[in-house]
């Protein structure tokens, strides 16, 4: 857990609160550590359907290379929708032009990234990490996004928290939506009154 230690101390020093959260276990989820054919470390639970892998069994870094060649990515705002380990998020932010990026991510997982590998050049000013179980804190950040901003899915992490993701992805598309609308020279005040009636 030396690795673990490590990492939130360097978080401590960027986000005291998340830092302090992360301390304490948050609630046990079934996730381990499991080291694939490359050498890297990939992470796998128990499912009723079998042993679920968020990561590539056999490469997780070379598979996370091929998810970025897959998106698109017309914004440097971005927000990452389940980073697993932390290899789609590295591949970010090496390999894209980016002015910022924010993570969201099950507080179980980022944990246990955090264990496995050393985040010291992630934990860094333009990455902001949206750490759950609760959605609301997200949802209100994200509905504070001044522009707009690009969103990347990691499905093997969204998936193993589909209600969760599903919840910020649709609050994602709706202040997509809105900084639209209030782009526009004819932005009505019968738009504003459904945009309103819509947050409640």
């Amino acid at each position: 857990m030396a690795q673990l230690e490590t990492n939130i101390n360097k978080l401590r020093r960027k986000d005291p609160d998340l830092a302090d959260r992360l301390t304490p276990p948050p609630p046990e989820a079934g996730w381990e550590l499991v080291h694939s054919p490359s050498g890297d470390l990939t992470a796998g639970r128990n499912l009723p359907e079998g042993f679920y892998l968020i990561h590539s069994s056999m490469d997780p870094r070379r598979e996370a290379a091929e998810w970025l060649a897959c998106q698109d990515i017309p914004e440097k705002m971005i927000i990452l929708l389940g980073m697993g380990l932390g290899y789609p998020l590295r591949e970010l932010a090496e390999n894209t032009d980016w002015d910022s990026i924010l993570v969201v991510e099950d507080a179980s997982l980022f944990r246990l990234a955090l264990a496995g590998d050393d985040f010291s050049d992630l934990i860094r000013p333009g990455i902001e990490f949206l750490i759950g179980p609760d959605p609301e804190p997200i949802e209100k950040r994200i509905s504070r996004m001044a522009g707009p901003f690009s969103i990347c899915a990691f499905l093997p992490a969204f998936n193993a928290h589909r209600e969760f993701f599903r919840r910020i992805l649709d609050t994602c598309h709706m202040r997509l939506f809105e900084l639209r609308i209030s782009a526009k020279d004819d932005f009505s005040e019968t738009v504003k009154i459904l945009l309103d009636e819509i947050r409640k």
